[in-house]
């Protein structure tokens, strides 16, 4: 059976380049990230076949071309590095999955390469990636390093002896899930916090993804409305108690209030102002006449003379 060589992750994500020409580049080598608020991240490392090229395959040439053979030993492999496997099998695809929980994934570099040596138990070393993920209030920035052509090498020998285009055989993806919404990126989103590259199969190429945490932005603004709002009620409520204070009448024999005229003392009315004519004429005020209560003996209004006298 033509199967492909060893590289970074050979038997966890192996296939054929038979299946390869006759499907003309439907091998998808898939690399995953999913970060937490805490750095602590999900990876995964994938590679599906498309069903159709497989059956096509296996019609062709039986059993001995299936590049799915040895399941099982690949899958105690994979669980005996500590990785968890799952098998693909699904109406569009075939393939296999690797992924390991890393409870610090800061140094993203260091946690990818260990998943790709663990998936390959004859690899001594492994440095595909370099680059870290940082935290900086409610801010996450990834800066990654993919050298494409550590993982394809292998492979572009091989197709150049079969006389093809190796970058024609394969699709490398690699998608990260960053806490929050991405806000800066050099990738595609596809999502509010997802991010894919599509990476060449040789060279290297550095990713780069921003993100604010959930509700960073939201709560900031919240506050400022708060304390807006707050002033305004206090404002109004001052403003309120300011105008009652001036509404309520003086105490009798308290001093007017700077600015105003003294009242009549008869008919607490205020005092005249003086008056400014049209030609600039002052005129004084006028003063109200003090009030004399009348005789009885001599007021004719009065009534009580005709009471009886005593």
């Amino acid at each position: 059976m033509n199967r492909i060589p060893r590289w970074r992750a050979p038997r966890i994500i192996g296939a054929t380049l038979l299946l390869a020409v006759l499907l003309g580049g439907c091998i998808e080598i898939r690399i995953e990230s999913a970060f937490e608020d805490d750095l602590s991240a999900l990876h995964a490392l994938q590679t599906t076949i498309e069903r159709e090229g497989l059956d096509q395959l296996a019609a062709m040439g039986g059993e001995e071309t299936d590049p799915f053979e040895d399941t099982e030993e690949v899958e105690a492999e994979a669980r005996e590095a500590g990785l968890d496997f799952e098998r693909i099998d699904t109406d569009e695809h075939v393939g296999w999955r690797v992924s390991k929980q890393v409870d610090d994934s800061s140094d993203v570099g260091a946690a990818l390469n260990e998943i790709f040596a663990d998936s390959d138990p004859e690899a001594d070393s492994v440095d595909t990636f370099s680059g870290s993920i940082v935290r900086d209030g409610d801010t996450y920035r990834l800066d990654l390093t993919v050298n494409s052509t550590d993982v394809f090498e292998d492979q572009e020998g091989e197709a150049d002896d079969l006389g093809m285009d190796p970058s024609e055989l394969f699709s490398f993806i690699y998608v990260v899930t960053m806490p929050g919404e991405v806000t800066e990126t050099n990738g595609t989103r596809v999502g509010d916090n997802q991010v894919q590259w599509d990476l060449p199969i040789t060279g290297t190429t550095t990713l780069t993804a921003v993100s604010e945490a959930a509700g960073a932005g939201g709560g900031s603004s919240m506050i400022v409305i708060i304390a807006v709002i707050a002033a305004l009620v206090l404002a109004g409520l001052a403003a309120f108690f300011l105008m009652q204070r001036r509404r309520q009448p003086a105490p009798l024999g308290a001093a007017p209030a700077p600015g105003v005229a003294p009242a009549d003392p008869y008919s607490g009315m205020p005092a005249s102002e003086p008056v400014v004519t049209g030609t600039g004429e002052i005129l004084p005020p006028v003063e109200p006449e003090p009030r004399v209560d009348p005789d009885p003996a001599t007021d004719p209004n009065d009534d009580t003379r005709q009471l009886p006298r005593p």
